[in-house]
């Protein structure tokens, strides 16, 4: 009956209070991680069993993962695995055909041989925007493991990511009206992911991609990748306390300086890394491109130097001014405890549109012979902080429990 309840369950939107502004952090109700927990405790349990520590000196073995051409069986269907399509030192990505839809999948696929289960995260923050009806994140259709080799998770299949968008573009740069769409839209996603108490702390051109035209998903931006991604909320906690020092997390060229400072993360620098990204897609480079990601002291330095008076004109030129400037300085204000006024950035990125005749039909460069059909932005943004998701109250789960 639980899981019934965790699958019915209705959210609603409640603006801030004045406690949860004062506080500080996305505020996450405590009903809405307990009901997170518990709606995937039962897949933690059965299929992210703990691993064998894998040492640093020991290579992760994809000997047991399938191979192109063969299949392997989950409880809804069996998958054959059509063609790799990336893999890491956690795991690997398959494109999968489904034998009762013949639709195509992602099959995510983790070894059973190492300790991190990279695929439960993953689930954590997938369940918590599909309660929240996200249109920014994959969706999950099953989970399951090949009993001694490898655990997987079977999603929505994506288009080209992002990165990928944008080497095909003149210059390595999008048009300013899709700039600013896709900035909009991967802004949406870290604004959902941070209302349900999660960082991504990896935040990243190749992290985001489109759907497929076959799917009528061409136009929306999908956010994944959720290996570094770290939650911020606890059902007893507003927001970690930060680390005295915390190892660095993220790709150097995007990461936040707090990052490179060795300092605890929050919604804050998810959304530099994101500012980073999309002074990219504007101009096609960021002034520290030529290092290496073994140099991080000098991208450091360089992002530093970025904000004095004489550098910052430097890292926008190109870029829509004054309101790029505007968005930079209001994120280098806010604090590890900040609550983010996305509705502000919001306006700033419609007020550039308006300011240079952008129209809201205006296609979009991967797509030029049809009108803009990605999201909207969200009507009801509030100031000083973004509508909270929960579980309805305990009255709404008894109706529900009845049904």
């Amino acid at each position: 009956m639980r899981s019934t309840v965790m699958k019915k369950a209705m959210l609603s939107k409640m603006p801030i209070t004045k406690k949860q502004r004062n506080v500080g952090i996305n505020y996450v109700y405590e009903e809405f991680l307990l009901s997170l927990e518990l709606y995937v405790r039962a897949d933690e349990q059965t299929y992210f069993p703990m691993a064998p520590v894998l040492h640093d000196h020991e290579k992760l073995s994809l000997e047991y993962f399938p191979e192109e051409g063969s299949s392997f069986q989950g409880k809804i269907a069996e998958y054959k695995v059509i063609k790799l399509l990336g893999k890491g030192g956690f795991g690997a990505v398959f494109q999968v055909q489904s034998s009762t839809d013949n639709k195509m999948y992602a099959a995510k696929l983790e070894s059973y041989e190492h300790s991190r289960r990279v695929l439960l995260m993953d689930c954590l923050v997938l369940r918590g925007a599909e309660m929240l009806k996200s249109p920014h994140f994959c969706k999950i259709f099953e989970l399951g493991k090949v009993e001694g080799k490898f655990r997987f998770i079977i999603i929505t299949m994506l288009g080209p990511s992002l990165h990928v968008l944008r080497t095909f573009q003149p210059g390595n740069h999008f048009s300013l009206g899709t700039a600013l769409r896709f900035a909009q839209q991967s802004l949406e996603a870290l604004q959902d992911m941070h209302s349900i108490g999660f960082l991504h702390r990896d935040v990243k051109p190749s992290n985001f991609g489109v759907g497929r035209p076959e799917t009528n998903d061409f136009h929306i931006v999908y956010i994944f990748d959720f290996g570094l991604a770290r939650q911020f909320a606890t059902r007893d906690k507003d927001c970690r306390i930060p680390r005295k020092t915390a190892p660095f997390r993220g790709t150097p060229r995007y990461a936040s300086l707090n990052s490179h400072r060795r300092r605890d993360q929050s919604p804050k620098d998810d959304i530099e890394s994101w500012f980073y990204m999309i002074v990219e897609w504007t101009v096609g480079v960021l002034p520290w491109k030529q290092f290496r990601n073994q140099d991080r002291d000098k991208i450091m330095l360089m992002k530093e130097q970025s904000r004095e008076s004489g550098g910052v004109d430097l890292f926008l030129e190109g870029c829509p001014l004054p309101h790029y400037r505007m968005i930079l300085q209001y994120i280098d204000n806010l604090q590890y405890t900040s609550i983010p006024d996305y509705g502000y950035i919001y306006f700033l990125l419609k007020h550039i549109a308006k300011k240079n005749r952008i129209s809201p039909n205006e296609p979009l460069d991967h797509d030029p012979e049809h009108p803009y059909a990605g999201t909207e932005t969200p009507p009801s943004c509030l100031p000083h902080g973004v509508l909270i998701s929960t579980i309805q109250n305990q009255q709404n789960k008894e109706d529900i429990d009845k049904k």
